[in-house]
């Protein structure tokens, strides 16, 4: 149960990225400057991103206000670290990114884990511990051909759907593993993000 949970609240702050927005941090320290914000911590794991190694952290914001987080998170952010607001309506979430990873500039590489289709690769990291892969990449294409290239991809490498009626994250399994696919519409085509977390053992 604790394993789904936290499966899905990361599935979550990952199929939103495309949604969200950066902020860089100048002074102080990550996971004090997001208590004193009100954030409580869920999830904690060394990440490589674009190959450089850091830590991942994922804050909840049970009562917080995602304008006023936003505001904050650009106004006084702590050095060393790379936020990501997910504002959501009821808990806004916050993912970061500390250590050299948090200012990876270089180009982001396609995770192994997760099946290639035709998306520019935006964002990716990987984490170590758990064998959990995310992408968020941009496509030419419109939403629904977008959908249908990353479903035939992870359909090729063996995952078959598992989504709830309606729902907007698509989940794809394989064995122990589970794959989310989320798309979105942008102002210059499609964004799409992949997550996969290959076996079943300690997130």
């Amino acid at each position: 149960m604790l394993f789904s949970k936290r499966i899905f609240l990361l599935a979550f702050l990952l199929a939103f990225s495309a949604s969200g927005a950066f902020f860089w941090k100048l002074a102080g320290s990550a996971e004090k400057f997001l208590s004193g914000l009100g954030g409580e911590r869920m999830y904690a794991t060394p990440v490589t991103v674009n190959g450089l190694d850091g830590e991942l952290l994922v804050y909840t914001f049970p009562s917080g206000d995602a304008g006023a987080l936003a505001k904050a998170l650009a106004a006084d952010p702590p050095s060393g670290t790379r936020c990501f607001l997910i504002p959501a309506t009821t808990a806004p979430l916050v993912l970061a990114v500390t250590g050299k990873a948090a200012a990876a500039r270089g180009t982001p590489q396609w995770p192994a884990a997760i099946p290639q289709f035709a998306a520019r690769p935006l964002f990716s990291a990987e984490t170590r511990a758990s064998n959990l892969s995310f992408l968020t990449g941009a496509s030419d294409a419109p939403p629904a051909e977008t959908s249908l290239q990353a479903e035939t991809s992870l359909s090729l490498a063996g995952f078959s759907e598992a989504s709830p009626p309606g729902s907007s994250c698509r989940i794809f399994v394989k064995g122990p593993s589970t794959a989310l696919l989320f798309v979105s519409p942008s102002p210059d085509g499609t964004h799409v993000t992949v997550l996969v977390r290959k076996g079943a053992g300690k997130f």
